[in-house]
């Protein structure tokens, strides 16, 4: 098995990320989405926080905050394995479902932190599925938007630095997109 250069760490967060095999979709109706999620709940809740993610049909984000360290990787594993299962049976489809083991990328800073939330949930909105962040139903953008509902986003470490965060997302500038890319892409 190939050796996984970013090693997950307590007290750090990560950006978590995959598509589809040759770019196909991975999620091909609401029920797919809604059972990849209550995965991620079911096999990461115990050892990490969700931050913020975005589902979308060939890929998916997971911005994460690691709680125990040893049981990230079998978590991830079981994760994607349940859900590949599933969705190749419900598909009758075989092999890999994944282009690949997920990628993952240590968050760096704070700053670095709050694009990456508004990258990630402004996504739905670059692909042209939505006009407006909050129109899409798989991401944790509504979460954000409306705290004081109940899910398992671990939303306030970016909610106590960013009052509003409507027009946080909405402020996304070129700056931003030049920034961040440089972040991410080096």
């Amino acid at each position: 098995m190939p050796y996984r250069d970013t090693k997950f760490l307590n007290d750090c967060y990560y950006h978590v990320y995959n598509r589809g095999v040759n770019h196909s979709n991975i999620f091909l109706a609401k029920r797919n989405y809604y059972f990849f999620l209550e995965k991620v709940n079911q096999y990461l809740s115990p050892c990490l926080e969700i931050v913020a993610y975005c589902l979308m049909p060939n890929h998916f984000h997971l911005l994460i905050l690691v709680k125990r360290e040893e049981e990230v990787l079998t978590a991830l594993k079981k994760l994607f394995l349940s859900y590949s299962k599933s969705f190749n049976k419900e598909t009758n489809r075989s092999g890999p479902l994944f282009e690949g083991r997920y990628k993952s990328k240590l968050v760096p800073d704070n700053d670095y932190l709050l694009h990456l939330t508004r990258y990630i949930h402004l996504n739905p909105v670059r692909a042209k599925l939505v006009s407006e962040p909050d129109e899409w139903k798989f991401s944790s953008y509504p979460d954000y938007i409306k705290p004081s509902e109940i899910s398992f986003v671990s939303k306030n470490i970016i909610l106590k630095q960013v009052k509003d965060y409507r027009s946080f997302v909405k402020s996304y500038q070129e700056f931003d997109k030049e920034k961040l890319a440089e972040l991410l892409f080096g």
